[in-house]
């Protein structure tokens, strides 16, 4: 995971850096290129790690407070452009306001989401995608929840939909030439979605439309676990957002330190850069360390990063 995803992490950084250059069109349309192949890359590349790390049972969920409302808010800013560049309504009708914050793995449903919804609005051409959120049943302890994403797209014949949520298998044998994909998405939701203790499913037929749901259930968050969980309504700052601000960035990649300098950098910041755990230490080894903050990597030689930050802790 970390060997693959650091080079990515380099592509993809310094293509957004290159396209904060003056550029002509045609280089700008190239870098554009660029950033949307390494996006669909890293999408591959993160479906081929999750479901390794689902198949070695190595997926851990974690449990902790959220708001559906956030959620869903953050789902449509995500994918409402793509469905929007299509030509699609995308329609989330938000959950009851009465279920409150709940307890569970909000990445993780997220991830199942974005997914599904994805998927919905890649193989609808016209028309809409709408996702629903109903309680099932409300007991005591919880609350049973049905997600269910619905499109106005091609549809999924009977046969097909026997071997859906097989890993690297899609409807038929042109799905992946026309609409791309690894064949793993459905997969790793199905098995998110059974770790979850739920279950999943889709009702479709060709030319008709699908949709997609699935059932999980949730116990309330209780008010002391909340924390805050606002959500910040500030726009974008104009400008760079880190003048003056003093950091000592630790990696051992050469081009991650080159990229993390560049951007910080660019939003005004001072930087300084270590190789490795040990050098920080002695960078810090000051009476009045000349930093604000420290951006730590964790895998290095010599000193890692954990050890590294409690020395200085």
């Amino acid at each position: 995971s970390h060997e693959i995803r650091t080079p990515m992490n380099a592509v993809l950084g310094l293509a957004q850096l290159l396209g904060r250059e003056q550029l002509t069109e045609n280089q700008a349309t190239l870098v554009q290129h660029i950033q949307a192949a390494g996006k669909s890359l890293l999408g591959i590349i993160n479906d081929i790690l999750d479901f390794s790390k689902i198949e070695a049972g190595q997926l851990r969920l974690e449990t902790r407070p959220f708001h559906l409302e956030t959620l869903t808010a953050k789902l449509d800013s995500l994918l409402g452009p793509t469905a929007h560049a299509k030509g699609l309504t995308l329609r989330i009708t938000p959950p009851p306001a009465s279920l409150g914050p709940l307890q569970g793995d909000a990445l993780r449903l997220e991830q199942i989401l974005i997914n599904l919804i994805g998927n919905a609005i890649k193989f609808t051409d016209q028309g809409e995608v709408s996702v629903r959120i109903d309680p099932l049943t409300a007991d005591a302890p919880g609350v049973r929840l049905r997600f269910a994403v619905r499109d106005t797209g091609i549809g999924i014949s009977p046969a097909a939909q026997a071997r859906l949520f097989q890993a690297f298998t899609q409807a038929d044998a042109g799905i992946t030439r026309r609409f791309g994909g690894t064949g793993l998405g459905l997969s790793i939701c199905k098995r998110l979605v059974e770790l979850m203790g739920g279950e999943i499913g889709v009702e479709s037929a060709p030319g008709q439309g699908s949709t997609f749901w699935f059932e999980l259930s949730f116990v309330p968050a209780q008010p002391g676990e909340m924390g805050d969980l606002a959500v910040s309504a500030m726009g974008w700052p104009v400008g760079p957002r880190l003048p003056g601000l003093r950091l000592l960035a630790v990696d051992d990649s050469p081009m991650n330190r080159d990229l993390v300098e560049r951007a910080l950098t660019l939003e005004g910041a001072r930087v300084t850069l270590a190789g490795d755990g040990q050098q920080a230490v002695q960078l810090l080894r000051t009476p009045i360390p000349a930093f604000d903050a420290v951006l730590m990597d964790v895998q290095m030689p010599l000193m890692d990063g954990r050890t590294a930050t409690r020395l200085i802790r």
